[in-house]
């Protein structure tokens, strides 16, 4: 079963600033693999919600925070 991945205001500015800084610094190519793997990312989560680390859940007090490395 899949579950929604949900972005917070803050998460949609934070992903919107870096491909600008990486489209500036980099080109749109880079920033183009950046959302792929960022989708790819996305797309993992939603369908194992258990993968990836809940290493910061407990330190930033947000419950079923899941971190994933790109």
């Amino acid at each position: 079963m899949s579950k929604t991945v949900r972005f917070r205001d803050r998460d949609t500015l934070d992903v919107q600033q870096s491909v600008d800084w990486l489209i500036n610094e980099s080109g749109k190519e880079v920033a183009d693999s950046f959302i792929d793997e960022l989708e790819t990312q996305i797309s993992t989560i939603s369908r194992m919600p258990q993968s990836g680390s809940s290493r910061f859940a407990v330190e930033l007090g947000i419950p079923d925070l899941r971190f994933q490395v790109m």
